[in-house]
């Protein structure tokens, strides 16, 4: 197994990593990092969820700083590019954490930054504008062509390092044109070393820019996509290698299910309580489980339904962390305020909420220890969200169970998912009425779901009489 010094990594920056508890490299860390530190080649490396592909990204660029004089490092020296808020957020506190114990000397310390929807304000304006360089950007898409459009690209002239995480779905359709607008302004004024014979292409760069991309889910067609993005944020026809680091796997540790529901309505209700409650009889401590719907407002129907039917109340947002008797759920979708997404993830990271509900705002990059059950009330769109979804279960070694909820319409697309991860999932049966006391608790508990239901309807109407407005589906 190779150490942190094989891989290229210096004195101070394997020094923190051992103050981590980080004794050795994973596997995608090991194959990227030497790639990018020692042979300053490109990277798109595809690897299966909680498998360390952030350090693998940021671990280099850290390195990079590091080993620069103060007086060459950039203003902005590397930029990292997540699809979503919260894996942004996920991924700065990573950084945070990396140079916590590095030098912190006015003239060495490494700044960090995160620009997202919803969290650029007139401070961080003044902050990007200011004398103090940021060494690493983290953002969102959206956001960061504001700030390369606002007058700030000019500051990029310097980049040394571009990622783009969760990469797939950067590239797809709903990106694809926020996606040629930053690398466009990206690669203003960018002037590259000209090699000239033979000899020169062979020898590392130290000059040139560095681009990754990273995701769990990659198929040949989009590592074709990422390939071409690839040489377009590069324009670099005297260096354009780039090494596939390709370390992807469901889980090991992860036992996947499907459960069949068919019949009278709620029955998706039933069985989606009999496996939280399944596991939480079998677990000695509280454990934690996600719950994936497709829309906002089944997210909070599903939410209103697992507290009423286990008799808690939903966190509120500036609880103190505590752990409850009864399952208790929080639902995160990208209608919340940050605010509120922000305690929501606090509050299931530490435990006051033990069931999260959520839509795939979830689904890609977020980690929260102890996720012991991922139950897909609703089959995923397709593969990618389905692997993603699981692989929030079972990470760093730990055993997990993912369920997924099959109804006669889902399953012509589940036959697809299941094919296309290649694995026969085994089968669990659900209850068809609620027995005992049950029975009581699951009619109060569909009530107040029902209820969410019938509110977000009403609301929708509302704005529909206003004037005749266009509004979003729930």
């Amino acid at each position: 197994m190779s150490s942190w010094a094989d891989l290229g990594l210096c004195d101070a920056l394997v020094t923190s990593l051992k103050a981590l508890g980080w004794d050795s490299p994973k596997d995608i860390q090991s194959r990227a990092i030497p790639v990018v530190v020692q042979s300053r080649k490109d990277v798109i490396g595809a690897a299966k969820t909680g498998s360390g592909k952030t350090g693998a990204f940021t671990l280099p660029m850290i390195n990079d700083l590091l080993s620069m004089p103060t007086s060459k490092r950039a203003r902005f020296h590397s930029l990292i590019i997540s699809p979503t808020r919260d894996l942004a957020k996920q991924i700065h506190e990573e950084v945070k954490k990396f140079v916590a114990h590095l030098p912190t000397e006015d003239d060495r310390a490494i700044n960090s930054m995160m620009v997202t929807g919803g969290t650029f304000d007139t401070r961080m304006r003044t902050q990007l504008m200011g004398t103090k360089p940021i060494h690493i950007l983290v953002a969102t898409p959206g956001r960061l062509r504001d700030i390369l459009e606002g007058g700030f690209a000019g500051y990029f002239g310097g980049l040394r390092y571009f990622v783009l995480d969760e990469a797939d779905r950067l590239l797809k359709m709903d990106f694809q044109e926020t996606m040629g607008v930053i690398t466009g302004h990206l690669n203003k004024g960018r002037k590259f070393a000209v090699k000239t014979t033979k000899e020169d292409q062979t020898q590392p760069d130290p000059t040139r820019r560095i681009s990754m991309m990273f995701s769990a889910t990659m198929d040949a067609a989009n590592r074709g996509g990422m390939m071409r993005t690839l040489r377009k944020a590069i324009i670099d026809q005297n260096w354009n290698e780039s090494v596939d680091v390709d370390a992807r796997s469901m889980p090991e540790m992860l036992s996947q299910y499907m459960a069949p529901v068919l019949g009278r309505p709620h029955l998706k209700d039933l069985a989606m309580i009999h496996f939280i409650n399944d596991v939480k009889s079998n677990q000695k401590n509280a454990s934690k489980q996600i719950i994936f719907a497709n829309t906002k407002v089944q997210v909070d129907r599903l939410a209103r339904l697992i507290n009423t039917f286990f008799g808690v109340e939903p966190p509120a947002l500036k609880e103190a962390p505590s752990t409850p008797a009864a399952p208790r759920a929080a639902g995160l979708h990208g209608d919340l305020r940050q605010e509120c997404r922000n305690s929501v993830i606090r509050h299931f990271q530490a435990g006051t909420a033990t069931v999260l509900v959520c839509t795939d705002v979830a689904g890609r990059g977020f980690d929260a220890p102890g996720v012991t059950q991922v139950i897909n009330y609703d089959l995923p769109p397709d593969h990618d969200a389905y692997v993603h979804r699981a692989g929030r279960t079972a990470r760093n070694g730990a055993e997990g169970r993912a369920v997924t909820l099959i109804t006669k319409d889902d399953l012509q697309r589940f036959l697809q998912i299941e094919a296309k991860i290649g694995v026969e999932m085994g089968k669990l049966n659900c209850p068809e009425t609620p027995d005992g006391e049950w029975a009581g608790r699951f009619k109060e508990a569909c009530a107040a779901g029902d209820e969410v239901s019938r509110d977000a309807r009403d609301a929708m109407e509302r704005l529909r009489k206003q004037g005749g407005r266009r509004v979003k589906r729930l």
